[in-house]
């Protein structure tokens, strides 16, 4: 009709053999979202359909929505009630009722769009909430869901994450069964977690870790009014990062907010009374602790039971190359699920469980997907964590070299991992701005040094000045 309007068809013949045409098409082809017969006899088929609804699905449909996918080309399935959200909301705010859902929707945790119901149908994403995917036949490119059918795909991205350890997990299968026991990861999790604080408050908490999320749940159920106590097997809390000179300033600020920690033991069984519900943990030192609420924060495993037997695996999940390609070509796999060679790293294989490699792999995918990105994912390993007034951020490697300074009397701390007079990682707690960007330049740049001066340095902003001239940002 608008060719015949600017006069490009030259008569009324070649309007009709157009329209004809391009009718004859429309009725030819198998339409994104509309039944077919194809892929194995599938309900609907998308361009593109995405597994998972936490923060990678989140973020890679925003990429979408961004790179001009088609309105109907993209849909997400999640076993998850409520839409996308940014998980570190959980342990940082929720536990302590001060955020709900949806008002830490993905994506404000970058600074972007809250991205609810309506973002979803007004940018034309088809979204299956509260629906598992039960299998994948990869062969016939279809998924078979418990509510919505079978769903076809001609490129499936992979973002179920992870999920907490449990006692099911641990051998604990009695202890399991008791009430007043949690793990956290998802809304469903945290606010049966929740209402157990506000119920409990003035009791007794544990958490059973020494880690990310033992640490910040401790200080949550601190501030919720629990008498707390932390225990974990290692020698000082979060062993994966911190070094003893490190550790220590966090374990003297939980020191002084009440906080015990029970450390180089682990729980061994939970004793329930005759309600049922939790009210003492047995330590594999013998240690009998009272506890009303307890959290289980021991780690994460990555959901690969759809297509662990179909898919190359390695280190517990799915194994792609630098763009995010399962070995399966337009099968991709991103955040927790994927392990990567880092082109940052020289193409090290890694796996990395954190919200901004969720983030930044989705995103990197997408742009795959769409053609816009042909080069390999590089990632500069970035880490960050809030308790109580600390807030400490941390980018680049770790090695067997660290260089500390704290100011005295004061939690301003900044550490430095060295290979030699190279800086490959660098940490500052209660940094300014500058500093956080500076800890991100010279993780990135990894330049080489006057290590004496560093040495020298008696404050952190001592340190910053050594190493200023170094840091392009």
């Amino acid at each position: 009709e608008i060719l015949a309007e600017k006069g490009v068809l030259s008569n009324c013949f070649d309007r009709e053999r157009v329209l004809r045409t391009v009718e004859e098409a429309k009725s030819a082809a198998p339409a994104v979202g509309d039944l077919s017969t194809e892929m194995g006899g599938a309900d609907k088929i998308f361009e593109t359909v995405i597994v998972g609804g936490g923060v990678a699905a989140g973020y890679a449909a925003r990429e979408f929505v961004r790179l001009g996918a088609a309105k109907g080309a993209v849909a997400m399935i999640s076993r998850e009630a409520v839409y996308p959200y940014e998980r570190p909301a959980l342990s940082k705010g929720f536990i302590m009722n001060k955020a709900k859902v949806p008002g830490f929707n993905v994506c404000v945790g970058s600074g972007g769009e809250n991205q609810g119901e309506q973002w979803y149908v007004e940018n034309g994403i088809e979204t299956y909430l509260s629906t598992s995917v039960t299998s994948i036949a990869f062969d016939s490119k279809t998924l078979t869901t418990d509510k919505a059918g079978t769903i076809g795909y001609k490129n499936l991205i992979l973002a179920m994450g992870a999920r907490p350890v449990t006692l099911t997990d641990m051998k604990m299968d009695d202890a399991a069964k008791l009430k007043g026991i949690y793990t956290l990861r998802e809304v469903e999790d945290t606010q049966p977690l929740l209402d157990a604080l506000i119920e409990n408050k003035g009791k007794k908490a544990l958490c059973v870790g020494g880690g990310y999320i033992g640490l910040e749940c401790a200080a949550a159920m601190t501030v919720m009014g629990l008498h707390v106590t932390m225990v974990f097997p290692e020698p000082h809390v979060m062993q994966r990062l911190f070094t003893p000179e490190m550790a220590a300033l966090y374990e003297e600020v939980y020191a002084q907010k009440g906080i015990k920690m029970i450390k180089g033991t682990v729980a061994s069984g939970f004793v329930g009374d005759s309600n049922g519900k939790v009210k003492e943990a047995h330590l594999k030192n013998g240690e009998k602790v009272p506890c009303d609420v307890v959290v289980v924060g021991v780690g994460a495993k990555p959901n690969v039971e759809l297509c662990q037997d179909k898919l190359d695996m390695e280190a517990r999940a799915v194994k792609v190359n630098g763009r995010f390609q399962s070995s399966i070509p337009d099968v991709y796999a991103v955040g927790d699920l994927a392990t990567f060679p880092n082109a940052f790293l020289g193409g090290v294989s890694s796996r990395v469980e954190h919200v901004d490699h969720a983030r930044r792999s989705a995103m990197h995918c997408v742009n795959v997907i769409l053609g816009k990105e042909t080069s390999d994912y590089a990632y500069l390993p970035y880490f960050y964590s809030r308790e109580f007034d600390l807030s400490w951020k941390f980018y680049g490697q770790q090695s067997n070299e660290t260089l500390t300074v704290r100011d005295p009397g004061a939690n301003h701390m900044a550490a430095f991992w060295m290979e030699g007079s190279t800086v490959v990682g660098a940490f500052v707690e209660s940094g300014t701005a500058e500093e956080e960007s500076m800890i991100q330049a010279l993780a990135r740049a990894k330049p080489t040094i006057d290590v004496a001066a560093l040495k020298a340095a008696k404050t952190v902003a001592d340190a910053f000045a050594v190493l200023k001239p170094h840091c392009s940002m």
